[in-house]
């Protein structure tokens, strides 16, 4: 995981990375590529004043995103988990 301090400090190419946005001491936005290599940018909104919005645990240097992350079908369909740095597929 990658904190910058605003969206324009994610770079065009994620590799594996998920990048945060962390600002004023909260968590804002996450950014990663999608896992199944599609090419699509995830952007997860990590307020809780909005909805849909998800949350990151940071222990060290693992991280956790809850709930799962979906791609809808209009995009390539994925479905999974970020759980302790490792992706785990929804069938």
């Amino acid at each position: 995981m990658a904190l910058v301090e605003s969206m324009n400090d994610v770079p065009e190419n994620l590799g594996a990375k998920l990048y945060v946005v962390y600002r004023g001491g909260q968590y804002r936005r996450a950014v990663m590529q999608c896992p199944c290599r599609c090419g699509r940018r995830i952007d997860l909104n990590l307020s809780a004043h909005a909805f849909p919005h998800w949350t990151v645990e940071k222990q060290g240097k693992v991280v956790t995103v809850s709930p799962s992350v979906w791609v809808p079908l209009d995009g390539c369909g994925s479905h999974f988990f970020v759980r302790q740095n490792r992706i785990e597929w929804v069938n």
